[in-house]
């Protein structure tokens, strides 16, 4: 007579992730909010965290700014630390 355990695993890690962040979902990558929730959802759930994003500003657009005062916001609202 043979006894054998087995250890059980949960699939969701125990892990406490940083405020404002969430993962993809593969989990693999740690991600945050632009602010802009269509734009997250464009890009691919958010922002990855330790990645540089570029968004190149048009002289005659003001687009660059919104979106710059949307990520801003986010980041005093306590959702994001940088």
């Amino acid at each position: 007579m043979s006894i054998t355990f087995k250890k059980k695993v949960s699939s969701t890690p125990n892990t406490r992730l940083p405020s404002g962040t969430h993962l993809n979902s593969n989990g693999t990558l740690l991600l945050t909010s632009s602010g802009i929730s269509s734009l997250d959802t464009f890009i691919g759930e958010g922002l990855p965290i330790g990645s540089l994003v570029l968004i190149y500003e048009d002289k005659y657009s003001t687009i660059s700014d919104s979106i710059l005062r949307c990520y801003l916001s986010e980041v005093f609202d306590g959702f994001t630390h940088i």
